[in-house]
């Protein structure tokens, strides 16, 4: 019997290391985040820490850089020759592990440039990699440069490292817009952005790079503070510590919880985590909140591979049965806001369908049912409907007496028990103006206008719930001044064109 470690030949280890440079063929910015995050973490204890990205479209490049301490000459050599392990692996402060973020380059072109030293008066440590042409394995070359050659990349610089990234020309001019690419990072390090402890500059040619600020959250604080909670390791008790961001916006129904680790973006959502318990969590699914829970301590290195082997332990477990909490905790609350905010969305609504409706009833050409007419016996029935600003022959029709219109504001009202089905009704009470009622119990109701508020369906649901009330107290009014139908069936139809006439010429209008 042999045994022994399974082995990759050196065609297969080309092979392969190729294929990791490609990861994120169809995620280019999460290519160049690998960058980004790598130069946060060389700022760690680096007081006034900056990040520059600077896009190049002369000659479709991308270069990061960090005033970190600089790379060694002996820590370019190894770079290299050790893919697969981590300095960072396990430290605190670091939020790298696997040792791969640099191949990222090959999802983005075919070479990069790390370009490092320690102090003004060094020459530049300078390491090249460039991915062969037939793709079948990745070359390097390790030299150095001084000030005169920086031109060719991001410029000079006194300490610290810049990597130059050579981008397919098509993905550099659809994918590294500079408003896209702000807006990418502004998301990707929100909180390392409100902290101000690190700053982040974006420039795009010779132009002046600008600081990137962090995007200020609309509507009113939930929460934004720091939430502890302690698991059992071993004997131990051990604390864990996330920030909780959370705003209620009202205006938007895109809004997420994002799941940052150290400051970084890990997962756009918290329901990304796929578990069962928080997808259960209403404040979590909630459209009308934004914001974050950040790790800052890396205690469950959120993002990393290692967090599905987590899934069991105590640290996580608890993770997920502190968001549950917090869900009991706010999300009554948030209901609440939620309520009052849909209530006065659907108030707006229907008031400016009310002013919409009030000037079509009073429309000229839009003739009153009981409108005065000879009688039945001489073959002629109430006038209705639209009529155009010209008769039959070209000439001008005669304008009529504008009309004004009877209806006070609608209401929303939840209707009793044996009135459920009704969609909307009319309130014409002696000495009141006549107005209309709408159901908001009914379920057309909640699934048009309270899951679509914004939708054409909801203002049409809107429309057709007060058009037919208020053809129908119109058809009322002409009976009682005098008017006449031949049968029921005529009543009703005239109510039915009348409804007709009172949507379509909003529409039309």
């Amino acid at each position: 019997m042999t045994k022994g470690n399974l082995q990759i030949s050196e065609q297969g280890q080309n092979r392969l290391i190729v294929e990791m440079a490609g990861q994120y063929g169809t995620r280019p910015m999460d290519a160049l985040k690998e960058y980004v995050t790598n130069a946060v973490d060389a700022l760690s204890g680096v007081e006034n820490g900056l990040v520059s990205v600077l896009l190049k479209p002369d000659i479709n490049s991308i270069v990061v850089q960090d005033n970190g301490m600089g790379m060694s000459t002996e820590e370019l050599e190894r770079l290299p020759i050790s893919i697969g392990e981590s300095v960072k692996y396990d430290k605190v402060d670091q939020r790298g592990e696997k040792g791969v973020g640099l191949l990222a380059f090959g999802s983005l072109g075919m070479r990069m440039h790390i370009i490092s030293r320690q102090s003004r008066g060094d020459q530049y440590g300078y390491l090249r990699y460039e991915i062969s042409k037939n793709k079948g394995n990745i070359t390097y070359e390790l030299s150095s440069v001084d000030d005169r050659d920086m031109h060719n990349f991001g410029g000079s610089f006194n300490y610290g490292t810049q990597i130059l990234i050579n981008v397919d020309e098509k993905t550099f001019r659809n994918k590294f817009k500079s408003t896209l690419v702000k807006g990418e990072l502004q998301e990707i390090y929100h909180p390392l952005l409100c902290e101000d402890e690190i700053g982040f500059e974006l420039g795009v040619g010779d132009k002046k790079r600008e600081r990137i600020p962090a995007k200020r959250p609309r509507g009113a604080s939930i929460i934004d503070e720091d939430v502890s909670f302690q698991t059992r390791k071993a004997k131990d008790l051990v604390d864990h510590v996330f920030h909780v961001n959370l705003n209620f916006d009202k205006d938007t129904d895109s809004g997420r919880i994002g799941v940052y680790s150290k400051g970084v973006m890990v997962y756009k959502s918290i329901l990304d985590l796929g578990e069962d318990l928080i997808q259960g969590c209403e404040l979590w699914k909630c459209r009308q909140l934004k914001g974050y829970i950040d790790d800052p301590n890396l205690t469950l290195t959120i993002g990393r591979d290692k967090i599905d082997s987590q899934r069991n332990s105590n640290a996580y477990n608890g993770l997920v049965e502190m968001l549950v909490s917090l869900d009991d905790l706010y999300w009554p609350g948030v209901e609440e806001r939620l309520e009052r905010s849909r209530t006065e969305k659907d108030r707006k609504l229907i008031h400016t369908i009310h002013g919409k409706l009030q000037r079509v009833f009073e429309y000229e050409n839009l003739d009153p049912l009981n409108k005065k007419v000879k009688p039945e016996s001489e073959k002629q029935i109430i006038d209705w409907g639209v009529h155009d600003d010209k008769t039959e022959n070209g000439t001008e029709r005669r304008k009529r007496k504008k009309r004004t219109s009877p209806f006070g504001m609608p209401e929303l009202s939840n209707f009793e028990i044996g009135e459920r089905d009704l969609r909307s009704r009319l309130e014409d009470r002696t000495g009141e103006a006549p107005f209309i009622r709408i159901n908001e119990s009914h379920e057309d109701y909640q699934k048009i206008v309270v899951e679509k508020p914004q939708s054409a369906e909801a203002e049409l649901y809107i429309v057709r719930a007060m058009a037919g009330p208020m053809a129908l107290w119109e058809s009322t009014k002409a009976v009682e001044d005098g008017s006449t139908y031949i049968s029921t069936e005529q009543h009703i139809e005239k109510v039915m064109r009348r409804t007709d006439d009172l949507v379509y010429k909003l529409i039309v209008k």
